[in-house]
């Protein structure tokens, strides 16, 4: 029998590791919170701030924040430690949710949204401190639990906000969902003020870190800086296409060409100029799984932004709901995913595989994307049909590719490995709202006017006044077509009833984009390893200081160091043992 010289690490948690998730659960559900209600409630808080075309900044700060902000954050808390770094981005997140709250300028609101965002690229932190202080059998269980928390995160964020934007309370409406904003993030800071008390050290990162002269170098600042100079033009360019620059001006052109650059300086650095920056070459080392589980939330964050950021926005006008509702509606999505995760963690931990399931849950956005490219005004009960498959379906992918990354990474990096994968996600989510965006602002602008000049053919209508009635026909309602002469109840209502199928088929090339990406990372699951045999009853980094560490219970060795990788050397020395014997 062979045993590791090292001392085998602890293997039962106790309650303070309870206290430990309980903390990293609060600020999940904060996190989500404040992404989905900003989210579905983009148009109302645009309209509100007094500038609609910062609509798209106020929605996805918050990702372009985790995307520049996270990997650095966790660099730092896998060999500084944790605590101190999610105290100060939860904090910032609550001041941030204030100061857009009582705002009374664009800008201020702006601001506001981005330190809210600093709170969101905490993330990673959170997701490691769930992770590492509860053995790695139990991930499964461990992720299914943050998941189930930022489903109720996101269902929250939907009533609050639907009820906030309806009933317009105190007065205040949108400025309401950022000062329940505040109240979520202070509590979370709370809790893991109070609970999150870990009695052992951070783990000894000396084997995958090198000593510097001056420690800022270690969180790799020319990785940041590339990074920071990729996303922030690439998105820029994204978001100016047709708002209110064409495709070939130099106010689109030049910004993502910078932004493109950007990126491909940033692979050269993580790649050939940087073996322990933002992209630690150790988390490649293992397994394929890591390399592939970054693709795969890449993909994924594509299609859940798509129903996140776009579902409800295509409801309203499609339905002739309000905005209200149509957030409301999406819980059609959230609720069955809440329902769902249990389910998924629970056969992944008993079977201990992940593949079944994660290839179900990306088949399921593929239906839920295919369903929604056929939806039309007449549509009511199919849209909420496909949101709840497309809800089922998001269960798993976040949920699986999380315990697959993780268990395929050095304990040592667990933060940084678990907010690249966010990071990958938040990337997916930027990238697919500016296109989306720019798609949709493309079809409505080759549609509107050809398909409201034959509508209104041979009502008397003069066409002088075409520009107008399209202008008038793309604001929600009524009032503005009733402003124009000539525009007769019939004219209104026409409008109103082409407009409605002009949505519709422009919306529809979102989903024509989803479903192939879904096909993508089905194909992608397929070649993901095995992870029966990484799932032992570790525990990366304990709550309590001592701790027994019995063996597993299906026979696999315990301890970090006792893992088959660590063991190799020694199991080769005894199977040369005979040829020497034969030799002497």
């Amino acid at each position: 029998m062979i045993v590791s010289s090292n001392a085998p690490a602890p293997t039962k948690f106790s309650g303070r590791a309870v206290g430990c998730c309980a903390g990293a659960l609060a600020g999940i559900f904060a996190a989500v919170f404040g992404v989905t209600a900003t989210g579905s409630y983009a148009g109302v808080i645009g309209e509100g701030i007094g500038n609609a075309a910062l609509t798209a900044w106020m929605s996805n700060t918050a990702q372009i924040c985790q995307a520049i902000l996270g990997p650095a954050v966790s660099l730092s808390s896998d060999m500084w430690g944790r605590k101190p770094f999610l105290l100060a981005g939860l904090t910032c997140a609550a001041v941030g949710a204030v100061v857009t709250a009582t705002s009374h300028h664009p800008q201020v609101a702006l601001l506001g949204a981005v330190l809210t965002g600093i709170g969101f690229s905490q993330q990673g932190l959170l997701v490691a401190i769930a992770s590492e202080t509860f053995p790695r059998n139990l991930r499964p269980a461990m992720q299914a639990l943050f998941n189930i928390s930022s489903s109720l995160g996101g269902v929250m964020g939907l009533t609050a906000g639907g009820l906030y934007v309806k009933s317009n309370v105190v007065g205040a409406g949108w400025r309401m969902i950022y000062g329940t904003l505040a109240i979520v993030y202070g509590l979370a800071c709370v809790v893991i003020v109070f609970f999150y008390r870990p009695a052992q050290k951070r783990p000894d990162v000396s084997a995958v870190f090198r000593r510097h002269r001056y420690k800022i170098m270690a969180i790799d600042p020319i990785g940041l800086g590339l990074l920071a100079c990729a996303v922030c033009p690439f998105y820029y360019g994204l978001i100016s296409a047709l708002n209110p620059y064409p495709w070939s001006d130099v106010h689109v052109l030049a910004p993502l060409c910078v932004g493109l650059a950007g990126f491909v300086c940033f692979g050269l650095w993580e790649w050939k100029g940087n073996s322990q920056g933002l992209l630690h070459h150790a988390l490649f080392s293992r397994s394929r799984n890591y390399a592939l589980c970054l693709g795969l939330l890449f993909t994924e964050g594509i299609l859940f932004f798509s129903f996140n950021a776009f579902w409800a926005r295509e409801v309203t006008v499609l339905l002739a709901i309000p905005s209200w509702e149509a957030g409301l509606n999406f819980l059609w999505f959230f609720l069955p995913s809440t329902i769902a995760t249990p389910l998924v963690g629970w056969a992944s931990q008993r079977y201990r595989e992940v593949k079944v399931s994660l290839a179900a849950g990306f088949a399921l956005f593929l239906v839920g994307s295919i369903g929604m490219a056929t939806a039309q005004p007449s549509s009511r009960i199919a849209v909420r049909a496909f949101a709840c498959v497309a809800g089922i379906g998001f269960s798993s992918p976040l949920t699986l590719m999380s315990v697959c990354a993780q268990l395929a990474s050095p304990p040592e990096l667990l933060a940084l490995a678990s907010v690249n994968l966010l990071v990958s996600r938040a990337l997916g989510g930027v990238v697919a709202v500016a296109c989306y965006n720019a798609v949709v602002k493309t079809r409505l602008a080759a549609l509107v006017r050809p398909r409201l000049e034959a509508a209104i053919a041979g009502s008397g209508f003069p066409s002088a006044r075409l520009p107008a009635l399209v202008a008038a026909a793309q604001v929600p309602g009524t009032p503005g077509l009733k402003k124009i002469p000539g525009v007769t109840p019939q004219i209104a209502a026409t409008v109103q009833t082409t407009m409605r199928q002009v949505y519709a088929d422009s919306y529809r090339w979102i989903w024509v984009i989803a479903a192939p990406v879904a096909l993508v990372a089905i194909a992608g699951v397929l070649c993901l390893e095995p992870i029966a045999p990484m799932m032992t009853r570790t525990i990366d980094a304990p709550a309590d200081a001592q701790q027994a560490a019995p063996a597993d219970e299906e026979g696999d060795m315990v301890g970090r160091r006792a893992d088959s990788d660590d063991l190799k050397p020694e199991i080769e020395h005894i199977e040369a043992a005979p040829q020497e014997l034969e030799k002497v």
